[in-house]
């Protein structure tokens, strides 16, 4: 066979074979490359095992491709490879070396011995492969490969924030010998980017063939924890978030089998790109006979892209927002900083109703962190908020005919929601009332931008829940939570059972802006008339209103009362406010803003969950339940207030009997 010079172009030598009686005997030269890698898995056996794969397909050569694995980064058991790949009788054409510690090794390794076997890197970082070579248009030594842009160390930390924003402290290990200096001064700026705002980010170096205990012993500490690009093995990845998952701890990772192994984020490199680009780098200093010298090198920039785990998360993004990520993600730039802290749910409720904007916290509890709540009034959790002894002084305005106000809210809600839907990087909507809804719902079709929604409303049944029509295209759902309103019988039974027979009269307080149903309203005289006593509805548009009721009727057999979704926060407050300066018995649509009324119904934040209350599948996207009153409202009192009053002895048996009154002092 003839002998090849790898430094010639092996063309010119074909008309150099022997000539047989059955023509040209042509043999295909061969080339021999030896791959060094510290472990057999992830991007070192997937860029690999791509090289082989593409130059095999080479009909003019063959290629021999010989896999070299350290078990490792530490140079020790990588020099020691590269003696061996060196030391080989028959030599090898070139040395394809893949990652940080591979290629140092293999510098180290042909400098010291004076050899000039060609080294074709593959997957070091930009920064690290300046320091290889003299400059990418002629590296001048004996290295050319390909070479791709650092990661990004604030997108993960962004991502993370994303899926948790109550997340503070995040957990970064990194083997010592595989990040370079770029990488840890970027370390170093993101750590003091992120305290800036409250959050501590622990990079934490280490070494050895396995992972020590107190790794995951400190690892257990933090909030979320990011295996970082390339700075960690496959095998040390793994095992990294097996233990993050038993620990319920988010994780975003290197590598598409980062997801399948249980991180919720991970950076995806196009590897086969990178493999691609490789070989064709192994096939010019082979087969083509070229120096690597006096080729340039290449460097990837837009070559990443984020995978994301929707099913372990519970999380959602529009697809406004997964183009934002993803195009972060491959020019490997941090997120803006107005969308880094931009909100991924939008809660909006239609009017100022206490009712609604309970039920909205209610639901929203477990990640108001993530919400942007849009209200017309925000919720009181003080009763004395308001100053009250101002109030009596201001001469209220002249309202407007209900039928104008209600024109009005109606174009309000409308514009509202308009905004609202065409707001870029909301993720998902929570809408509380039966207008919005309605809103949103033909908005969302009219400019095909559809969201999962959540909406909330209050009615008797399902088939009384308005807006629920709206058709939803693949992958958007629609939860919808109906609230029944609190029974006429239920309020008229708990004010009997603390006033008895003194009880004559009960003022039904409505807000003026209040959606007036007029059956649900005149239930309660009906119930109050088979008890012995009168409902008598005031329609109050301020709490000037409130206090000129009281002062009209401030006698011991009267009480005043209203319900969540007919009243505002502020008017229950001056409710609360005047019954105690006159002395007068109410029941406050509200346990915790209504904590101060000797009597209170408000909702049970237990009857918001799943488990209590679950969904009910009536189509492919529509979710539905309603959730009765009886398990919705709980009874309140307060004992200090009642005893005070004289209601001693009627707690007390209230107390007793079979329904829980939640005390609220």
């Amino acid at each position: 066979m003839y002998e090849f010079n790898t430094m010639d172009n092996w063309r010119t030598k074909r008309n150099e074979l022997a000539q047989t009686d059955s023509g040209w005997l042509i043999e295909k030269p061969e080339f021999r490359i030896a791959v060094l890698i510290p472990e057999n898995s992830g991007i070192y056996s997937i860029v690999s095992d791509e090289c082989k794969r593409i130059l095999k397909l080479d009909d003019e050569c063959k290629f021999i491709v010989e896999k070299f694995v350290a078990g490792g980064t530490a140079e020790y058991l990588l020099d020691r490879y590269i003696d061996l790949i060196l030391g080989k009788e028959k030599p090898y054409h070139a040395i394809l070396t893949i990652g940080l510690s591979s290629t140092l090794a293999a510098k180290r390794g042909t400098q010291k011995q004076k050899n000039k076997t060609p080294i074709v890197f593959s997957a070091v970082t930009a920064p690290t492969a300046r320091n290889l070579i003299h400059s990418y248009k002629e590296s001048r030594n004996n290295l050319i490969g390909v070479a791709v842009a650092p990661p990004c160390q604030l997108i993960p930390i962004q991502l993370l924030k994303l899926l948790d924003p109550k997340a503070k402290s995040f957990f970064v290990p990194y083997r010592e010998d595989s990040v370079d200096g770029q990488i840890l001064d970027d370390m170093q700026k993101a750590q003091k980017h992120f305290a800036l705002r409250g959050m501590k980010i622990t990079f934490y170096p280490f070494s050895g063939k396995r992972l020590a205990q107190d790794l995951f012993d400190k690892m257990s500490e933090y909030d979320a924890v990011v295996a970082p690009e390339a700075g960690v093995t496959a095998h040390d990845r793994d095992a990294i978030i097996e233990y993050c998952k038993k620990a319920n701890i988010p994780v975003h990772a290197d590598g598409a089998e980062a997801i399948k192994k249980g991180a919720v984020f991970a950076v995806m490199s196009d590897i086969k790109y990178v493999a691609k680009k490789t070989a064709h780098m192994l096939s010019r200093v082979t087969k083509d006979g070229y120096k690597p010298s006096n080729l340039p090198c290449s460097e990837l920039v837009k070559s990443r892209r984020l995978l994301f785990n929707a099913n372990s998360s519970g999380v959602t993004f529009s697809e406004e927002y997964k183009m934002m990520l993803e195009t972060c993600t491959k020019n490997n730039v941090p997120l803006p900083r107005q969308l880094e802290d931009e909100k991924l749910l939008l809660a909006y409720c239609e009017d100022n109703s206490l009712g609604l904007q309970e039920a909205m916290r209610a639901l929203t509890k477990q990640i108001e962190e993530q919400v942007d709540y849009i209200t017309n009034e925000p919720v009181s959790t003080d009763s004395d908020v308001i100053d009250m002894s101002q109030v009596a002084a201001q001469k209220p305005a002249e309202p407007k005919p209900f039928k104008q106000r209600q024109e009005e809210k109606k174009k309000k809600i409308e514009s509202d929601i308009n905004k609202i839907i065409h707001k870029g990087f909301v993720q998902s909507l929570y809408i509380a009332g039966p207008q919005a809804i309605q809103a949103a719902a033909q908005r969302m079709e009219e400019k095909d931008r559809h969201r999962p929604l959540s909406a909330i409303q209050f009615a008797q049944s399902l088939e009384e829940a308005v807006g629920l029509d709206i058709q939803m295209p693949p992958g958007n759902t629609v939860h919808a939570t109906i609230m029944q309103p609190p029974r006429a019988e239920t309020i008229a039974h708990y004010l009997k059972e603390y006033m008895g027979s003194d009880l004559r009269s009960a003022y039904f307080l409505i807000g003026h802006d209040a959606l007036q149903d007029g059956s649900y309203i005149s239930s309660f005289s009906v119930q109050a008339k088979m008890l012995n006593f009168r409902v008598n509805p005031i329609i109050v548009e301020n709490e000037f209103d409130i206090q000129r009721a009281m002062e009209k009727h401030q006698k011991r057999h009267n009480a005043f009362f209203s319900v969540a979704h007919l009243i505002s926060p502020s008017l229950m407050e001056g409710m609360v406010f005047y019954g105690d300066e006159f002395k007068i018995m109410t029941l406050a649509p509200s346990l915790e803003i209504g904590k101060k009324s000797p009597l209170s119904f408000g909702f049970n934040p237990q009857a918001f969950s799943e488990e209590v209350s679950p969904f009910q599948q009536l189509s492919p996207y529509l979710y539905a339940r309603v959730i009765p009153a009886d398990l919705l409202y709980l009874h309140g009192a307060n004992t200090a207030r009642l005893i005070t009053m004289g209601y001693k002895k009627a707690h007390e048996r209230a107390l007793k009997r079979a329904h829980k009154i939640v005390l609220t002092s």
